[in-house]
């Protein structure tokens, strides 16, 4: 299988409800930091550090939605992905350990030919979260992307701006 690009990112989380050994119902913002990697056709592009931001809704402990945004600006392209999906939380767990998937929707920006590209697909990842303070935490995501491959016509030559 090949991947459309992967995602690790180190985060602090603010909470509306004070944390346990599990997540409790309420939401939760952070910001979010870390690397993003391009795969398939721009995997010359390296890695690049990554910012982002990320909303999720503790439903009980065991489970929660995910919003979450992360962007890099690579040599030649500018990335952002927008995930949407769900992560469940092991029980009795007190790293607060959890498996993610859900939907992303990615978007990459050639600085040289001022084209770009969208793509959707789904991910799948998982992390650990520890609590810092009565409503803060921090931890790390790691997900990988698949989606669908996009290309553009410029200047009469095909390219590839969302790989697969």
């Amino acid at each position: 299988m090949r991947l459309a690009a992967f995602s690790f990112a180190v985060l602090i989380g603010l909470s509306s409800a004070a944390q346990a050994a599990a997540p409790t119902k309420g939401l939760r913002a952070s910001l979010q930091a870390g690397a993003i990697g391009l795969f398939g056709d721009l995997s010359g592009q390296g890695t690049r550090s990554g910012v982002g931001a990320g909303l999720a809704y503790q439903m009980d402990d065991s489970y929660s939605i995910d919003l979450r945004y992360l962007g890099a600006s690579f040599e030649d392209i500018d990335h952002r992905d927008v995930d949407v999906g769900a992560s469940w939380y092991l029980p009795e767990d007190a790293n607060q350990s959890h498996l993610s998937a859900g939907f992303s929707f990615l978007h990459n920006d050639f600085k040289l030919l001022s084209r770009g590209g969208d793509a959707a697909g789904i991910y799948l990842g998982g992390g650990m979260s520890w609590e810092l303070a009565e409503r803060l935490t921090a931890g790390y995501d790691l997900r990988f992307h698949k989606t669908t491959p996009t290309k553009a016509t410029v200047a009469g030559r095909e390219i590839t701006t969302v790989s697969d």
